[in-house]
């Protein structure tokens, strides 16, 4: 269905703004090229919830739990450009440039089990996307997003002591 320039699965999503800003692809300082992705997912019978977002300066932004519930992020940080390569790619590959991916109904007990909100912006269109079901072209991207996420646990996990016998200096 197309509205205005806005695709979607739903009439609703045509109602729905983009929040994410493209960014200058011309003076080179977008690492995304200007692209701004969020992607927010939704499994409530899971109590899963979850958003991402990659802004055109190349800052990722991720929350989970009740601060995605409320369409807010608690962490910031900044991938590294092959993250950012891996997200772009997905992307692309999904398609979200030329219309909403397919997807395909998950009832649990006859009502719809996951919802999937996109925000694609590009420096020319942005495309929002609401979408009910399971979207298997979606998969990559959420797993790019998943990768370059850990980093908020990579650098806490850095700074613990290795698994191990450690070593008590003597008090004499």
């Amino acid at each position: 269905m197309t509205l205005g320039g806005c695709f979607a699965v739903q009439l609703s999503a045509c109602s729905t703004p983009a929040t994410m800003r493209a960014g200058d692809p011309s003076d080179g300082s977008s690492p995304t090229g200007g692209i701004a992705i969020l992607i927010e997912e939704r499994i409530p019978h899971e109590t899963r919830f979850r958003r991402f977002e990659l802004h055109a300066d190349g800052t990722l932004k991720v929350g989970g739990g009740q601060t995605a519930v409320m369409h807010k992020t608690d962490w910031e940080g900044r991938p590294s450009a092959d993250d950012i390569n891996l997200i772009l790619r997905a992307s692309q590959d999904a398609n979200l440039a030329s219309g909403p991916p397919a997807c395909q109904p998950r009832l649990i007990d006859g009502e719809e089990g996951r919802f999937v909100l996109i925000e694609y912006v590009t420096p020319s269109q942005s495309f929002v996307y609401e979408l009910e079901g399971d979207c298997p072209s979606l998969a990559p991207l959420l797993a790019g997003f998943e990768k370059a996420a850990i980093a908020r646990f990579r650098r806490t996990l850095d700074t613990l002591p290795e698994a191990g016998r450690q070593s008590v200096p003597s008090a004499r």
